[in-house]
C-alpha cells in the first residue's frame, strides 16, 4: 500500500509473481530473475516493458523404475548450470528454463551431486537444438 515492495518474509510460494517482481525491484542491475518452485517448476521475469511472467513446469520423472528420482543432491546446482549455459549461448529465457528443468530432473535420476548430469547428446532433440552452436559460441570471443 505504501509503494514499497513486500518483504520476502511475507511472501509465500503461492505468490511467485510477487516474489520475482520484488527481486527485480531489489536488483536494479539484473536483466531478469528466476525463482524455483520445486515440483511446480520455475518462474522468471525479464526487466523490459510489457514482460510477462514465464512459468516452466518441472520436468516429471517416473515414480518408480528406470529414470525415477534416486537422489536430489545437486539438482539446484544442475539447474543453475543449465541456466548459465543457456544464457551463455543466447537461448531465450523460456527455453533456458525448460533446459534447466530437464537437466535438474535428469541429475536426480542417479546417485550423487553429478551422477545424472546429462551430456549434450542426452538432451531431447528440441533442447539439444537450442545449444547446437554451443561449441562454436565458446570460440567466438
Amino acid at each position: 500500500a505504501d509503494g514499497k515492495p513486500a518483504s520476502p518474509a511475507t511472501l509465500t510460494a503461492a505468490e511467485p509473481a510477487t516474489l520475482v517482481t520484488y527481486l527485480l525491484r531489489c536488483c536494479p542491475a539484473a536483466r531478469w530473475v528466476c525463482v524455483t518452485l520445486g515440483a511446480e517448476g520455475a518462474v522468471a521475469l525479464e526487466r523490459r516493458p510489457g514482460a510477462s511472467l514465464v512459468h516452466v513446469p518441472a520436468h516429471k520423472l517416473p515414480a518408480q523404475g528406470p529414470g525415477a528420482v534416486r537422489d536430489s543432491t545437486g539438482a539446484g546446482d544442475a539447474f543453475i548450470g543449465a541456466i548459465a549455459a543457456g544464457v551463455r549461448c543466447g537461448v531465450p529465457l523460456a527455453d533456458t528454463l525448460r533446459l534447466a528443468a530437464f537437466v535438474a530432473a535428469a541429475n536426480c535420476a542417479a546417485e550423487g551431486a553429478r551422477g545424472g548430469m546429462p551430456h549434450h547428446a542426452d538432451l531431447p532433440p528440441d533442447l539439444r537444438a537450442l545449444l547446437a552452436d554451443a561449441e562454436l559460441a565458446g570460440t567466438r570471443e
